[in-house]
């Protein structure tokens, strides 16, 4: 047995007509002398009402975290490494935005980068060719029995 469910129907509306505008008043005139403000300029700030409450949970998540990863983080952020400037610095090897070989890359990027992104006429260079996760569904070539 198969059955079909629809959605309930709607009733049916017509469409009514807006109302007309109201009638400028006697004041409109003066509006240009009226000064403009922000509106959240008068909204007190956040300091001025204290301490905010927050549950537990939000609380956890609120907290600054202390684990290596976000201490080296700070760290590297804090005392960058730089060949000249800062020898001693902190090299950041923990992101996927690594800078440290920006330099070798920098002539090869800028020659192939619109290839890379749109790919080429006949050529296998796109960015499903360069960037792992690409495409979503799978490789190509591990669907091809």
């Amino acid at each position: 047995m198969c059955s079909l469910l629809l959605p309930p129907a709607l009733p049916k509306t017509t469409p009514t007509s807006k109302p007309d505008p109201p009638s400028p008043s006697q004041s409109s005139s003066n509006l240009a002398e009226l000064p403009r403000t922000l509106s959240w300029s008068s909204l007190s700030t956040r300091g001025s009402m204290g301490r905010v409450r927050m549950s537990s949970r939000a609380s956890w998540i609120a907290k600054p975290n202390d684990s290596p990863y976000h201490i080296g983080l700070g760290r590297a952020s804090d005392d960058p490494y730089d060949w000249v400037d800062n020898p001693d610095g902190v090299i950041q090897l923990g992101l996927s935005e690594n800078r440290l070989c920006l330099d070798l890359i920098e002539k090869w990027v800028s020659e192939n980068l619109m290839e890379s992104m749109v790919g080429t006429d006949g050529g296998d260079l796109s960015i499903s060719g360069i960037a792992a996760y690409q495409p979503f569904d799978g490789m190509t070539e591990l669907k091809v029995v």
